[in-house]
């Protein structure tokens, strides 16, 4: 429990003036009208008035040191940051030939009501690539492999799939250029063959290698039925795509396989067949900050004094990048200066500088006075005369700039043969500079770990501190856990952050990148106790899945409450903001499912529920559905993920034609 922090007098106006009016008769017990009308009283009050402002002054001591400790032990105000996210250009035509868009492009929401639009700017440029297709490849298993580039000349039909299609049958898409960041198109020519299948929810996933493992891929409209006529297929390429070797041949590769069907889910019947398939870019992405650029701006001339500050035109600055720096020099020569958290540690030799994101103040290294008066300095001095600029910095941020998907429409720079422009995910991340009362919460946090790991809390706290890839964390102890915890051994258990906005099936989300493994191992190595040995691992996921019918209202349209309710589930069913209070699904909480009928009457458009069913995948790659149930129960270290969930909307007349039946 936190110490309570006293008040020095808790006297109020009301105490001073009922203490005054007792003391009358003992000292004027002449004075016998103690009503507000009498004068003295008036007299009195008015004292009491000005004893109760002094106490209120005299309260706020306290609160001052509180704060002076705060600024002592290097607590300082969080500055504003910007939200990040993609925008996807698309361009007028079928790109036959590379086409660059330069970086800095200014992106915009339309105007509202009283509302200024908000601009947000490209962090880079990005060059579309034609997606010329040269390799068409069947694959039963993903081992053996039969060539069927022939299409592309001859139009030399083929089977998509093995008779019948199978889970793992896939068929590649071969290009020599690698198409990270492209939206690209895949036209196919399909018979009607590829009957059995709901065109809205065909069995099949298209992928890409991301270096380490094939990774589900963005796709956009498909007017092809699930291959059952000729249409076009949208694909977002992400940004970690890389080439690999299929059949030994060695491109840049997009894949369609065969996957296992869902409850209520049909399957292939027979094989798709392709006569002809061709390819081209569309458009790319590209990530965005919400953020201005400035620079290169002179800050001033130096002094040739220890602890010059300067000030910067724009502010809140936010964090710098590494072509965002400090310059001291002159038109014909200038040097680069580290930007460091603090001086602690800089000699003087050392060429430091600090910025303040809130204020804009720059910075250079003090000195301080020894006892035999000589001066220590911490850090390099700028020589006397020589200017002082900042090559390039960004301002901006705040919570305006955390926009919905699909807002941003509006191309600010002119760009040719740009179509269109959007954000097909929300722009987020945005936050506003910390206020004085958070970081007085903060302040006692920081103090108590000091950069030091040493209980529970301090290994979590610094989890999420070390990188962003770090959503939740949640460490074990000796003797907690099963298999319990080794003495002298701390398990932190581990969930990476996510897209914003991922309401679809997590599949294979949710393993910490090794890079950013390596990174939380090194920040919490350097923080824990010499003879603590730290295990990071992942919690214990149970994937689940809905099956339900809802009745939508009469005038709601029954595919938008399906997929409203899916998304709702989604998010219900969730490790990071799912469960009751929207922060992650609580370690080792079970599933009921009035829980599941809550979720779905609170979606718009829906008048009831009915034959929900709670599964709870089984085994490895979830291949085997457990059992309907009316509650799953968790590991006590695990956590819920939506997998997959299948909602089916019903009219008056299948109701009323199944109540029929079971009467039958």
């Amino acid at each position: 429990m936190g110490l309570p922090i006293p008040n020095l007098d808790d006297r109020r106006f009301q105490d001073f003036v009922d203490e005054a009016k007792r003391r009358i008769p003992r000292y004027c017990p002449s004075w016998t009208d103690h009503n507000v009308s009498d004068p003295g009283v008036t007299l009195i009050e008015l004292f009491a008035w000005m004893a109760d402002q002094c106490l209120y002054r005299l309260n706020q001591v306290p609160d001052k040191n509180f704060i002076v400790f705060l600024d002592l032990i290097g607590v300082r105000l969080e500055p504003a940051h910007a939200a990040t996210g993609d925008v996807t250009f698309t361009v007028t035509t079928k790109l036959e030939r590379p086409m660059a868009l330069p970086g800095g492009i200014e992106v915009a929401t339309e105007s509202g009501q009283g509302q200024e639009p908000v601009v947000v700017t490209t962090d880079r440029g990005l060059e579309l690539i034609p997606a010329v297709l040269t390799t068409i490849i069947t694959s039963p298993d993903d081992r053996a492999f039969t060539d069927r580039s022939r299409v592309l000349a001859d139009k030399t039909a083929f089977d998509a799939f093995g008779t019948p299609p199978a889970p793992g049958n896939a068929f590649y898409l071969g290009f020599e250029d690698n198409l990270k960041a492209m939206a690209i198109v895949v036209d196919l020519d399909c018979a009607k063959a590829a009957i059995g299948i709901d065109p809205r929810r065909p069995p099949r996933a298209w992928e890409y290698w991301n270096g380490e493992s094939w990774q589900a891929l963005d796709v956009g409209n498909d007017s092809t039925l699930g291959f059952n006529q000729r249409g076009e297929i949208l694909i977002h390429v992400p940004y970690d795509a890389k080439r690999t070797q299929v059949d030994r041949q060695d491109k840049f590769w997009i894949r369609c396989r065969v996957i296992p069907t869902q409850p209520g889910q049909p399957s292939y019947a027979a094989p798709p067949r392709i006569f002809g398939l061709s390819s081209y870019t569309i458009g790319g992405s590209v990530p965005v900050t919400h953020a201005h650029s400035a620079g290169p701006e002179i800050l001033g001339t130096s002094d040739g004094t220890p602890g010059q500050v300067f000030t910067l035109q724009n502010r809140p600055v936010l964090g710098r990048r590494a072509e965002e720096v400090v310059e001291v020099g002159n038109d014909e020569s200038w040097e680069a200066w580290k930007e460091v958290g603090n001086f602690a540690t800089s000699g003087i030799a050392d060429r430091h500088y600090t910025v303040e994101g809130r204020t804009g103040e720059v910075r250079f290294g003090p000195s301080v006075r020894r006892p035999d008066g000589s001066e220590l300095p911490f850090g390099a001095i700028p020589p006397r005369g020589a200017t002082i600029r900042m090559r390039r910095y960004r301002t901006g941020g705040g919570v305006v700039g955390n926009i919905s998907a699909g807002r941003l429409s509006l191309l600010k720079t002119a760009i040719p043969y740009i179509a269109t422009v959007t954000n097909r995910y929300a722009i987020t991340g945005g936050t506003d500079a910390e206020g004085l009362d958070h970081a007085k919460l903060r302040g006692p946090q920081m103090l108590r770990t000091r950069f030091r790991a040493v209980t529970a809390e301090d290994y979590e706290y610094l989890a999420l501190e070390a990188t962003d890839s770090v959503a939740r964390a949640y460490c074990l102890q000796a003797g907690e856990g099963d298999p319990p915890v080794p003495a002298g051994t701390v398990r932190l258990l581990v969930v990476p952050s996510l897209a914003p906005g991922t309401d679809q099936p997590l599949e294979d989300q949710l393993a910490l990148a090794p890079a950013n493994l390596q990174i939380l191992y090194d920040y919490l190595n350097e923080r824990r106790l010499l003879a603590t040995r730290l295990e990071i691992s992942a919690p214990s996921y149970v994937w689940a899945t809905v099956e339900a019918q809802v009745r939508p209202l009469g005038k709601a349209d029954p595919g938008r409450v399906v997929r409203d309710v899916e998304r709702a589930l989604y998010r219900f069913i969730h490790p990071l903001w799912g469960g009751p209070d929207g922060y992650g699904w609580p370690f080792g909480r079970p599933l009921t499912i009035s829980e599941v009928y809550a979720v779905i009457q609170g979606v718009e458009g829906v008048a009831y529920a009915t034959d929900v069913k709670l599964f709870a995948w089984k085994g490895p790659k979830r291949k085997e559905l457990g059992p309907a149930s009316q509650i799953l129960q968790l590991p006590p270290l695990g956590l819920f993920c939506s997998y997959q969930h299948n909602i089916r909307a019903t009219t008056e007349r299948e109701e009323v034609r199944s109540a029929t039946t079971m009467a039958h």
